[in-house]
């Protein structure tokens, strides 16, 4: 076994695998920026498309899905 002075193998491991953590988070940091502002130019994109006529114009759909697994649409009477 080879003796490193003051520190254990087991030192040694615990502390390169926390670099080695720390070291990947910081790498992958900026990728993580670029995500967020691809996802905030979709929004935008979305928020867009949604005009006031079209958000008037859209027609809710609500799905429940019953105890028998089939789907149900609720409509404007609240009814399945």
């Amino acid at each position: 076994m080879t003796d490193f002075g003051y520190f254990s193998m087991k030192q040694i491991r615990i502390v390169a695998t926390l670099v080695a953590v720390i070291s990947s988070f910081f790498l992958l940091m900026p990728n993580a920026f670029a995500v967020n502002e691809n996802a905030s130019e979709r929004a935008k994109r979305i928020f867009e498309y949604w005009t006031h006529e079209r958000r008037a114009s859209a027609i809710p759909r609500d799905i429940y899905i019953g105890r028998n697994g089939q789907s149900y649409i609720r409509s404007h009477s609240h009814t399945l």
